[in-house]
């Protein structure tokens, strides 16, 4: 399997934010600008996570503002997402992949229909987790508690709502080389496609991480904006670690194939 770097972009209030826990945010500017800086470094895929779009709608002003900077590299957006009608607004406006949370819990019909709309590959679905004595249990953000994780139900291998589960480490977003990959562990016994997200900020963590079966993706975010050059040498080794060899010897770049 061809492994992703996919660079993420936390939104809060229109502006990119450095999120710590998604508790406390520091303003690092325009997402245009950041997400047109990760474009020019050959990510593999950008995602857009809006924070604080519940009840409100996706923000198509912020894609609008993301798509007019022409970018090449495969754009996902997530955040206040509850409709086909939406769904299919998004992607004319330039996104590649939507990320759903909130309306997989609360309504799973209208989680169906967006699915319809713009197609399973098209959609990933966003899961806070965290362990607590010993048990990997899911966030609630609206709530904020956490529950027992249970994989069968939200997934159903024979009528799933997505192609891809983004396993955001929810302890950890926003630390240094902190993700837990024992939050991974149920949802690939599942035989789920996941990304990993939360804390990750070292090549020892992406090295491991791509090892792991059903790990399509690591999900770099606050790191990526704080050296440039040690951004450059992070990229670099997760695109060397990314490579295959198709059967001419030939290596091929991990991207998106759908």
């Amino acid at each position: 399997m061809i492994k992703r770097l996919i660079g993420v972009i936390t939104v809060k209030d229109g502006w990119a934010v450095q999120s710590m826990n998604f508790n406390t945010y520091l303003p690092m500017g325009r997402a245009e600008v950041i997400a047109e800086n990760l474009d020019r470094w050959f990510l593999d895929e950008i995602l857009i996570l809006s924070i604080d779009r519940a009840g409100r709608g996706p923000d198509m002003d912020l894609l609008e503002r993301v798509a007019a900077k022409n970018l090449t590299t495969p754009l996902t957006y997530g955040g206040g997402i509850t409709s086909a009608a939406q769904a299919r607004q998004l992607v004319k406006l330039g996104a590649d992949r939507l990320c759903l949370e909130t309306v997989c819990v609360r309504d799973v019909a209208a989680a169906r229909a967006i699915r319809d709309a713009v197609g399973i590959q098209a959609v990933i679905r966003a899961l806070p987790l965290g362990v607590n004595n010993g048990h990997v249990q899911q966030l609630d953000y609206h709530f904020g508690r956490y529950q027992d994780l249970d994989v069968a139900s939200f997934y159903t291998p024979d009528d799933p709502l997505f192609s891809e589960v983004l396993a955001i480490d929810a302890q950890n977003e926003g630390g240094l080389a902190s993700f837990n990959p024992a939050i991974l562990t149920p949802l690939i016994a599942h035989g789920l496609q996941v990304i990993a997200f939360g804390g990750i900020t070292t090549q020892d963590q992406i090295r491991t991480l791509y090892e792991m079966d059903n790990l399509s993706a690591v999900g770099v975010g606050n790191s990526l904006s704080y050296r440039e050059l040690a951004t450059r040498d992070l990229i670099s080794f997760a695109k060397m670690h990314a490579t295959r060899t198709t059967s001419h010897g030939a290596q091929t770049r991990g991207v998106l194939e759908w």
